[in-house]
């Protein structure tokens, strides 16, 4: 027997003011197309559209505010994201410079023992030999 999962209060709550949304703005429309017809409202009337419209602006302001909130918090990721690109960038720029440096010795070293001398040989041959102390 299948066990029926009943929503979150939170998901019946969107469901819930989602089914308000659509009822208020169906009555808006109503509304609206009397008064566009010269039909004029009763004062009920006249009431209900000025709490609908009321409600309406309360919720855009909510949801400008709400986006102003998240695109703070876009900005603040993708500056992060672009300090932690630079950070990479140098990263591998220094791990270039070190890969140069090798490489720039091990050719060197190459070219000490094409010579015929071990690369010891050759530092110890350049390189002042101290004097054997009594």
């Amino acid at each position: 027997m299948a066990r029926r999962i009943r929503p979150s209060k939170e998901r019946r709550a969107r469901h819930r003011a989602a089914a308000e949304r659509t009822a208020r703005r169906d009555s808006l429309l109503v509304l609206l197309s009397r008064v566009q017809r010269s039909i004029p409202v009763t004062p009920a009337e006249g009431t209900l559209l000025r709490a609908h419209v009321e409600v309406e602006l309360t919720d855009a302001d909510q949801a400008r505010a709400a986006l102003g909130q998240q695109e703070a918090q876009h900005r603040q990721q993708l500056a992060a994201a672009h300090a932690a690109i630079r950070e990479v960038e140098q990263d591998a720029a220094d791990l270039r410079e070190q890969l140069l440096t090798y490489r720039t010795a091990e050719d060197h070293r190459a070219h000490i023992v094409a010579a015929g001398t071990t690369p010891t040989a050759h530092l110890t041959a350049t390189e002042p030999t101290p004097e054997p102390q009594p």
